[in-house]
């Protein structure tokens, strides 16, 4: 038994597993937005909407930080339990 325990980890409290829980769903909702940009973005290139594809850049530009960033909160709440 103590083997057991010895190397476990408290259950963090109840208020600190919501707020871990809401920041992964407000994390999910912006890669979801990201997900529909891509496609926006994929669509007017097949259409040689050039112009209007520009539109994407800043957000795409940023989207690699903003997918580690979703990635590291994610494995995060999946390492503590």
């Amino acid at each position: 038994m103590a083997r057991l325990v010895d190397g476990s980890r408290l259950p963090q409290p109840l208020a600190e597993r919501r707020a871990d829980r809401a920041a992964l769903l407000a994390s999910n909702d912006r890669v979801a937005a990201l997900s529909t940009d891509l496609v926006a973005l994929v669509t007017l290139l097949r259409q040689a909407k050039v112009e209007q594809a520009r539109t994407y850049r800043d957000r795409l530009e940023t989207a690699d930080a903003e997918i580690r960033r979703h990635l590291d909160r994610a494995s995060a709440l999946i390492d503590r339990r």
